[in-house]
């Protein structure tokens, strides 16, 4: 199958041309079923023989009667196949077609790449996977006579940067860590929230932050969940909320966070993940509730289990 299916048309360039200003009506329809003909083979070219055009055409025995003498003056003999003549014209559109498609092919190939590595770089922390500076091409727009670019760079940081962000967001594990707190979520809200890949990813995210001060410990994402566990579980309208894409929004999760602060948090192995649960009436501090409006500051409650 023909790759280029279409070739561009210029009226003002047609219009304007002394041999096609000189043809009939029945000449002039014959050349452009000639450039169809063209276009359509591999070569871009026509048979040369005279027998065969006169088919092509439509043209008949007006081909012998001088039509030929005309439509040949706008066809060469083709350099590169004997036998077969080649429109100049047609040619270079051809091969503007070529070069254009392939500089596309390029351009969306090192634009894939580009678009993996910052997925890299983004899950990794920023520091490690990418160099800096990376230019993502843009592929040419359709008009093959002209074309847009625009570039997104990483910018390097400086080395002192590097090495605290290696020592720190970039050594963890991101999505390993994200694969424990939906577990931790399953565990306490006794659902099955799958491991894919867009849930894993938001809760990475949550994890890793904007920034080195911004990043959540793991400890505070599991806290979060069993508070929210306490609080909604028992309640029908609010248990279906206990879900990642609500507890790990991107707005609501600080909101959720910030009420965390609030409490004091124990940590918790995973050796005793399967033991925990709220500490009895009168036998130590409370699960973190909001606190007192009366009493002194000791009267704060305390979350001691998640």
């Amino acid at each position: 199958m023909n790759k280029a299916p279409a070739f561009q048309f210029y009226p003002s360039d047609w219009l304007s041309s002394p041999k096609i200003t000189l043809m009939s009506p029945a000449e002039e329809g014959a050349y452009i079923r000639l450039l169809c003909y063209a276009w359509a083979d591999p070569h871009c070219s026509i048979p040369d023989d005279d027998a065969t055009l006169a088919v092509l055409s439509r043209l008949g025995e007006g081909w012998f009667k001088g039509g030929s003498t005309k439509l040949r003056a706008c066809f060469s003999v083709s350099p590169s196949f004997p036998g077969r003549l080649v429109n100049e014209r047609l040619l270079q559109e051809r091969q503007k077609q070529e070069a254009w498609r392939e500089k596309s092919r390029a351009g969306g190939k090192k634009s894939g790449k580009t678009r993996r590595l910052k997925r890299e770089w983004s899950l990794n922390g920023g520091s490690t996977t990418v160099e800096a500076n990376i230019t993502a091409p843009v592929e040419p727009n359709g008009n093959s006579s002209s074309s847009s670019s625009s570039s997104l760079s990483l910018h390097p940081k400086k080395d002192s940067e590097k090495e605290e962000t290696t020592m720190s967001r970039s050594s963890r594990d991101f999505m390993q860590e994200a694969r424990e707190v939906l577990q931790f979520l399953n565990l306490k809200s006794g659902r099955q929230f799958r491991e894919v890949d867009s849930t894993l990813r938001m809760i990475a995210a949550r994890l890793k932050g904007q920034s080195e001060k911004t990043a959540v410990d793991i400890q505070a994402c599991k806290t979060l969940i069993a508070k929210k566990v306490r609080e909604w579980g028992a309640d029908e309208k609010m248990a279906k909320y206990l879900r990642p894409e609500t507890l790990f929004n991107r707005t609501k999760f600080e909101s959720y966070l910030g009420e965390v602060s609030l409490c004091t948090v124990q940590t918790v192995t995973a050796s005793s993940v399967g033991n925990l649960r709220p500490v009895p009436a009168g036998g130590g501090p409370k699960p973190c509730s909001p606190p007192s409006t009366t009493g002194s500051s000791s009267n704060v409650p305390s979350l001691v289990a998640l």
